[in-house]
């Protein structure tokens, strides 16, 4: 029992160090402090890594590998994606939907840094996908079918945004965020993290239809679960520093006594 425990504990702690450093070195020490105290606030998520549940380690090497994309782009450095490639591979080891997020990475890394970035993501995905295979060949070589209907399974999805779990743990977070984003101002140079995103929702769209072994399993939730991180990490890349905010406001204050 206490290895498990453990192992709970590093991620929770190392994705919460990791969304701090990442925010901090893209934007800035505020803006870090923010990104911090907003993932140890959701304590759903939170929760979730507390009672070990493999998604949480999921979502952890997903916004490893978004930030390192990022960290790439900003620096134009492609060789820091063999880091993003090396989050990919175990996020495909991990779970099934691992898989699918990492073909959208890869795509992300692709279209900000262009064909150059093939080899090095490729060269930090082989362990992860070396254990994969592994694991695939030998533990649990047989594959699930398809457990139901495309269709049915997009209306028991779409079904769990009604419940109260969904509405008050996702989306209420979200009108928060946006109410921030409102107040703070955005910048168009920092959209690109809303794009990686987008590509990594369809990706877990995809994987829940491809194959769910349980159409009553809160898929939707899975998914928030999966992207949470990824998607506090847009938030806070995207929204002005509260000293970008002052500095601009300061500006305009100068600019109306004249």
């Amino acid at each position: 029992m206490t290895a498990p425990m453990l192992l709970a504990a590093v991620f929770v702690g190392s994705l919460a160090m990791a969304m701090y450093g990442a925010v901090c070195f893209l934007r800035t020490q505020t803006q870090g402090f923010l990104a911090l105290a907003a993932i140890l606030g959701s304590a759903g998520f939170v929760g979730n890594g507390a009672v070990q549940y493999a998604d949480f380690p999921l979502a952890a090497f997903l916004f490893g590998a978004l930030a390192a994309i990022a960290a790439a782009d900003r620096l134009d450095l492609p060789r820091l994606l063999s880091i993003a490639g090396l989050c990919s591979g175990f996020a495909s080891w991990t779970k099934f939907e691992g898989v699918f997020y990492a073909v959208a990475l890869l795509a992300v890394a692709v279209w900000r840094l262009g064909v150059r970035s093939l080899l090095p993501f490729v060269a930090g995905a082989i362990a992860g996908v070396a254990m994969l295979v592994y694991f695939r060949m030998t533990l649990a070589p047989s594959i699930a079918a398809i457990s139901a209907d495309p269709i049915l399974l997009l209306i028991a999805i779409a079904s769990k945004l009604f419940t109260f779990q969904f509405l008050g743990w996702v989306v209420s977070p979200f009108l928060i965020f946006a109410l921030y984003l409102y107040c703070m101002g955005t910048s168009k140079d920092r959209r690109n993290g809303w794009v990686a995103l987008a590509c990594l929702f369809v990706a877990g769209c995809l994987a829940i239809i491809v194959r769910d072994d349980n159409i009553g399993d809160a898929a939707a939730i899975r998914i928030v679960l999966h992207l949470w991180p990824a998607a506090l990490f847009a938030v806070f890349l995207h929204a002005n520093a509260p000293e970008e905010l002052m500095l601009t406001t300061g500006k305009v204050h100068k600019a109306s006594r004249k």
